[in-house]
């Protein structure tokens, strides 16, 4: 059910937007505590690695059971259940004594973190448009990357200050106070009503549905491989790359990171305003993926760039890898309106998958490098990050894979119209039917009445 009036749809983008910049900023939150992850746990790069990537795990998880649900049930009883474990997973990390409760609690803020983005986009897909529906998007990436980037900026001070665990109570007291706003400004009539099917068998179904489409494949893919300047450097390891290979402070790595960050804020909303615009989108999603490919070659390899240059460059990451907010709008237009929801959570899982895999797996090569190598830390970090422009490679050729014309699927409010249509004339026939029916036994009664 769409919302009834726009400053209803505008309340609703607002609180998913708010919302998936609280998750964003606990995905990336550990790129400024590793050290002291280190420190509190005694653990070492393979450990940060693998209890930052387990928020990852239970989002991924429930990418395809949240987009269901949001099919299912209404958007604020979905939502304010989220947000609650979301903040409760904030204050049990915050007294986490030792590596195994943080990394459960870990687990359970991405469990409900793992609702937001989806949300974000169901609720934009029901809330506006098809022309409309990625600038709307690329706006709600805006809020989450912009926040999160002054949140860079500015949170680093206090972890030095007072410590990373009162900075997750703190999460856990925002996280409380969205939960209020959720329960007070959101309606609860702005999402489709729940189904009398059991709950099972319908993601079995909608799930098998979503994966035989190809386009909600190639589309998670991409993401995947433009997400990986997130996933993989934004969240974990670009400050401690930063700092080993380019020889800049804690304070100056933390606030370059936020210029990846700030690229995407910019950068989503001009990417779905072209993506709008443009019939055939597959030259401005090459164009984009190359200029995030060219920028993350400079500062992976070039150590010796300037301090002006280096933030332009990581600005260059965030601006074009933001074209990752093109794979919903594709997933979107290429699937029914009934698996919608669920077909968008596969897309976001496949796109975290970079997360789970290569966040350890990074933490694991640096650790045995160090161990094994004769090469400089410097070194080591620029092998074991060499992934990264792997993945956007892979993306490029995703996007070349992908059949936008012909895999994309009119318009919801086209089919609707179509369907009104096709209603519209055979309600004609049948009236026109009925009509020569009643024509013909007038006729005849009337050729009867002089034989009576």
């Amino acid at each position: 059910m769409k919302p009834t009036s726009l400053k209803q749809a505008q309340t609703v983008w607002l609180i998913t937007s708010l919302f998936s910049l609280f998750q964003f900023f606990l995905q990336v939150a550990s790129n400024m505590m590793t050290t002291q992850y280190m420190q509190s746990f005694h653990i070492n790069e393979a450990g940060v690695g693998a209890l930052s990537s387990a928020f990852f795990y239970s989002y991924v998880l429930v990418q395809i059971p949240a987009g269901l649900l949001f099919d299912q049930f209404h958007l604020k009883k979905v939502l304010l259940k989220a947000a609650g474990v979301c903040a409760l997973g904030c204050a049990l990390f915050s007294f986490s004594p030792n590596f195994y409760c943080a990394f459960l609690s870990r687990l359970l803020m991405g469990a409900g973190g793992g609702f937001a983005f989806v949300g974000m986009v169901f609720a934009c897909a029901e809330s506006f448009s098809p022309k409309t529906f990625t600038l709307a998007l690329g706006l709600g990436e805006l809020v989450g990357m912009l926040g999160t980037s002054i949140g860079q900026r500015i949170v680093p001070y206090f972890v030095l200050d007072y410590g990373w665990r009162e900075v997750m109570l703190s999460c856990a007291f925002l996280g409380a106070g969205l939960v209020l706003f959720m329960y007070f400004a959101l309606d609860k009539q702005v999402a489709p009503t729940a189904s009398n099917e059991k709950l099972f068998s319908k993601i079995l179904n909608n799930t098998k549905q979503a994966m035989l489409i190809p386009t909600v494949w190639l589309a998670g893919v991409f993401c995947f491989g433009m997400f990986a300047v997130v996933t993989t450097f934004a969240s974990l390891w670009g400050v401690p790359f930063l700092q080993a290979v380019h020889h800049v402070t804690y304070i100056t790595a933390t606030g370059s990171i936020a210029l990846i960050l700030m690229g995407i804020a910019f950068g989503g909303p001009i990417a779905g305003w072209l993506f709008g615009k443009m019939s055939s989108p597959k030259l401005l999603m090459l164009g984009f993926g190359l200029g995030a490919f060219c920028c993350t070659l400079l500062v992976l390899y070039r150590p010796d760039l300037s301090n002006q240059l280096l933030d332009i460059s990581l600005f260059g990451m965030g601006l074009f890898c933001s074209i990752y907010v093109t794979a919903f709008s594709v997933v979107e237009r290429a699937t029914p309106h009934s698996i919608r929801g669920t077909a968008l959570g596969l897309c976001n899982a496949i796109a975290l998958l970079g997360a789970i895999v290569f966040q350890p797996m990074i933490g694991w090569l640096l650790t045995h490098t160090q161990q094994y190598s004769t090469s400089d830390i410097a070194t080591n970090y620029q092998v074991s990050l060499s992934i990264l422009p792997a993945m956007m490679l892979l993306a490029l050729l995703s996007v070349m894979l992908m059949r936008l014309k012909q895999s994309v699927s009119p318009s919801l409010n086209e089919l609707i119209f179509k369907h009104n249509l096709a209603q519209l004339g055979q309600n004609d026939a049948q009236y026109n039917e009925t009509s020569s029916e009643n024509n013909i036994s007038t006729n005849m009664v009337m050729v009867e009445s002089p034989s009576k």
